[in-house]
């Protein structure tokens, strides 16, 4: 924080001005700040008490995710490959490959609010990569093993049941595996669908965070990057944003508001509050190579000795980019639509969660999406 003109956040510039101005005028009129004062302190008072009630209502809500587990047909170590629609043999299968440090939850959410069993409905064959938490040999894995020893085998094995390449599909940081394995599998892989898929590092507003050597020691000393450091550094990327969110969760639950979901507010956080640890050599390359060095930036990120660049990937590639996201910001995924010139973008109006949770994602973005996959036919 330089100063208290709000230049340490530009976006906060703009109100606090206005407030200054609103103290000056309220000084000039009356003579004293008193009633103003009253006003702040009685509105202060309001959003403590409704992120108070949000905060309450959460940790007390009975709700909880009830979907039944999609069957596994592979798996290694205590990585699994999830099959959506192991009944559709002739479908063109779809494999899905999230983030990991988040569990898939967010992509199969609920009853009504599911991207995967959505895509199955639509007549394609979703099988996912259930990470989970890393067993003991996963732990020690960096990426490039993860590449060699899990997804590598897992594409494989996607290939010999289905008697078809596979559409393959990232989200967030597995948009990078994803990207890494479209490019190593070469003619085994249909297509290529990047989601919220970060690029330019240094647009990120994690980067001098993330720089600081200390994290990298403190990581290798437990051997793996725990659950709640890697949610409070994505906190600080938007300090006030968990107060904001369950401020209006409580105001909402205070006097409600149509069209608003209680239940998906309580499951979204649950998925955010359920992360795995992730193990300490990816932790360590992502935060030497993609914050330190940029390196998917600047063209020298390698997995499994071969440099990664989009260019070289020969198959349709649809980049996903939300307006709205705040976890990956636009212009730190843009770089790498830019660098695909022949990708097909989609910008939907919505947020990094929005995209799978809200109640709009189906029609601003997976019937879009859909419509592109079936162009490809």
């Amino acid at each position: 924080m330089n100063d208290a003109s709000g230049n340490w956040n530009p976006p906060a510039s703009a109100n606090l001005q206005k407030l200054q101005k609103l103290l000056a005028d309220a000084e000039r009129e009356t003579g004293d700040t008193a009633a103003l004062d009253s006003a702040l302190r009685a509105e202060g008072l309001r959003h403590a008490h409704h992120f108070l009630t949000g905060v309450a209502h959460y940790q007390t809500s009975t709700v909880k995710r009830d979907l039944p587990d999609a069957p596994v047909v592979w798996q290694a170590g205590n990585t699994k490959l999830r099959d959506y629609a192991p009944g559709n043999k002739t479908a063109r299968p779809v494999l899905v490959i999230p983030s990991l440090i988040n569990r898939y939850h967010i992509l199969d959410l609920d009853h009504g609010q599911s991207f995967l069993r959505f895509l199955a409905a639509q007549g394609l064959r979703p099988m996912l990569v259930d990470w989970d938490s890393p067993d003991e040999a996963e732990i020690r894995f960096t990426l490039d093993a993860y590449m060699a020893h899990r997804l590598l085998p897992a594409l494989t094995h996607v290939i010999e049941v289905s008697g078809q390449t596979p559409h393959v599909m990232g989200y967030c940081m597995g948009g990078l595996l994803a990207l890494a394995l479209a490019q190593l599998g070469g003619d085994a892989v249909q297509s290529l669908s990047l989601l919220a898929t970060p690029w330019d590092f240094n647009q990120t507003g994690l980067t001098d965070i993330l720089r600081n050597g200390s994290l990298t020691s403190i990581i290798n000393d437990a051997g793996y990057m725990p659950v709640d450091m890697i949610q409070s550094l994505f906190a600080l990327q938007q300090p006030l944003q968990v107060f904001k969110k369950f401020r209006d969760f409580g105001a909402r639950i205070a006097k409600p508001v149509d069209g608003y979901d209680n239940r998906r507010f309580v499951l979204v956080e649950d998925w955010l509050n359920d992360g795995v640890p992730l193990a300490a050599p990816v932790a360590t390359q992502c935060l030497t190579d993609w914050y330190g060095r940029n390196t998917t930036k600047r063209g020298t990120w390698s997995v499994g000795g071969h440099v990664i660049n989009p260019t070289a990937v020969k198959i349709p590639i649809c980049v996903i980019i939300p307006q709205q996201d705040r976890v990956v910001a636009p212009a730190a995924a843009l770089p790498l639509a830019h660098a695909i010139p022949a990708a097909h973008l989609l910008q939907p109006d919505t947020g990094h969660i929005g995209m799978m949770a809200s109640k709009r994602a189906e029609s601003i973005l997976w019937r879009p999406f859909l419509s592109w996959i079936a162009s490809l036919a």
